[in-house]
């Protein structure tokens, strides 16, 4: 995998990523799934953080972190605003394995870089989510998300060695 390849849209397809069920699409749309190559290893680095988005005007977006809460990016559309945000952070990683002399120091980084909070956008978020329960807020075909499920960070590493590959083997098919 290339690195912030998920931020660029560019996942690869394989079976299982064709048969994911709706339920997890839904989940996985509100995680960033990013994979950053460090010395000879590659790490993947998996946040369900906190945003706040918030529309100006007829095609402008905002999306603002509340965790990490040092980021806002804009955009035509909602997602792609979101989508903004997701490289950004993809490039923060990218800074932070540059700067970090093993995977212990790249992962407190990471951690310290994530749980920084933006207040002001907090209260917004809060605010927003209120309106959303009372049902004075909705925005057509989003998944509804539990707005109260703590943050999460998961980082793994996988050593890059000639016994890390995989072959993986296509089934027969026949052109028709």
């Amino acid at each position: 995998p290339m690195p912030c390849e998920s931020a660029a849209g560019k996942r690869p397809m394989s079976a299982t990523s064709v048969v994911i069920s709706a339920e997890r699409r839904r989940r996985r749309a509100a995680r960033s799934n990013e994979t950053i190559i460090g010395d000879g290893y590659i790490v993947a680095v998996e946040l369900r953080g906190r945003l706040l988005a918030r529309r100006e005007g007829a095609d402008a977006w905002w999306s603002d972190g509340v965790n990490p809460g040092a980021m806002a990016e804009d955009g035509k559309t909602l997602e792609g605003a979101v989508l903004r945000v997701r490289a950004a952070f993809c490039v923060v990683l990218v800074v932070l394995m540059a700067a970090a002399p093993d995977i212990d120091a790249f992962r407190a980084a990471v951690e310290r870089f994530v749980n920084e909070t933006d207040d002001k956008t907090r209260e917004e978020r809060s605010a927003a989510v209120a309106e959303v329960r009372r049902g004075a807020l909705d925005l057509e075909g989003a998944a509804r998300l539990n707005a109260d499920l703590p943050v999460e960070l998961r980082i793994d590493k996988q050593d890059m060695k000639p016994s890390s590959n995989a072959v993986t083997l296509a089934d027969p098919a026949i052109a028709a």
